[in-house]
């Protein structure tokens, strides 16, 4: 016996089309929106019993949760304004001149690992402040599910402007003792390298000719020498390497190693000249930096470092020239007695004899 086939059905007994059941059953539903799902924590440092501990708060919390309300205004777009942007995070302030500083990750290794560094330093902080550096107050972190991470750092606010807007304005003799006890600090007490030491990660504030205050800012872009020690990579602004450092970071490596035949590398020294070569390097930036304060010109753009490279090597080490490096550059070529006599003026100014020259 044949199976009966089923009723046909028509618009009056169902109050819809066929063709509106076909794409009724065709058509999956459109799925709703999940809400994101996120977590707040926030960090300080405290001293108890001459101990220094780290607290830790999130929203449920009913202790001290201020700067996870700030957290919560920078989200909502609410009290706090953009002032500056960088290649790794934007920095915003309210009117209280509560200052952050955000930073956006897509994992969460890290964010771990930042996070990691941001709590040493704010330890540091904590311990052994020293004015020539910027101050951290707190940090915290959001995590959502699934990929968003951002790391809060609270820092002080500091009313200045970028070494950038004072060259050949500032005294810079005073300027540059106040960066060099900064550095020696964050190096040898902080036991950071800071690695991208340039004249628009430091800040200047001006309270007259002979009087002013130098911050060291961006430190959280370095990392402490323990895990420099192990690591290969290369960080910083090309404008301020050491030629050895602007070299390796390059596909010019092989070229470099050719021609000047090093009788070691970074990979197989002792821990010891590990750390002394890592503190040189920001050493050298500073030293960049010092022409920039006399000259108002960096030097890698002054004697051509980048409008020969890349290249021959030989161009690039200005044997050709006799360029050996960055004094004769400046003072020794016959071609730059205009940048002599404008060292001579420009130092002459701060009181410092001419005849010392060559001991910068």
């Amino acid at each position: 016996m044949s199976s009966r086939p089923p009723p046909i059905l028509t618009q009056s007994d169902t109050g819809l089309s066929i063709q509106s059941i076909l794409l009724k059953k065709t058509i999956p539903k459109k799925a709703l929106p999940t809400k994101k799902k996120c977590k707040f924590f926030a960090y300080t440092y405290k001293w108890k019993k001459n101990k220094l501990k780290r607290n830790k708060y999130s929203k449920d919390d009913s202790k001290d949760t201020n700067f996870l309300l700030h957290i919560d205004d920078i989200e909502k777009n609410s009290n706090f304004k953009i002032i500056n942007k960088g290649m790794f995070g934007e920095i915003y302030l309210n009117d209280d001149k509560v200052c952050v500083k955000v930073i956006e990750f897509n994992n969460i290794k890290k964010l771990d690992y930042h996070k990691n560094k941001t709590s040493y330093l704010l330890k540091k902080t904590k311990e052994i402040y020293h004015e020539n550096i910027i101050k951290f107050k707190n940090y915290g972190y959001m995590q959502c599910i699934p990929h968003e991470f951002k790391l809060y750092i609270q820092t002080e606010y500091i009313n200045g402007k970028i070494l950038v807007c004072y060259f050949q304005e500032i005294n810079p003799l005073l300027c540059l003792k106040q960066i060099c006890e900064g550095l020696h600090h964050l190096q040898e007490k902080y036991e950071f390298i800071h690695n991208d030491i340039k004249s628009s990660n430091i800040m200047a504030i001006i309270y007259s000719e002979s009087d002013l205050t130098i911050k060291i800012i961006d430190i959280d872009g370095g990392d402490s020498i323990k895990n420099l020690k192990k690591s290969k990579e290369i960080f910083g602004t090309p404008l301020y390497f050491s030629p050895e450092k602007l070299l390796l970071c390059s596909s010019f490596k092989k070229e470099f190693n050719d021609f000047f035949k090093p009788n070691t590398s970074f990979e197989i020294l002792h821990d010891s000249e590990k750390i002394n070569y890592l503190k040189k390097q920001d050493i050298y930036s500073i030293g960049v930096i010092l022409f920039e304060l006399i000259f108002g010109i960096n030097i890698h753009i002054q004697i051509g470092t980048f409008v020969k490279f890349p290249g021959d090597i030989k161009k690039f080490y200005f044997t050709k020239t006799k360029r050996y490096n960055a004094y004769d550059a400046f003072i020794h070529d016959d071609d730059n007695k205009e940048n002599y006599e404008k060292l001579k003026y420009n130092l002459s100014k701060y009181n410092y004899s001419t005849e010392k020259i060559e001991t910068l």
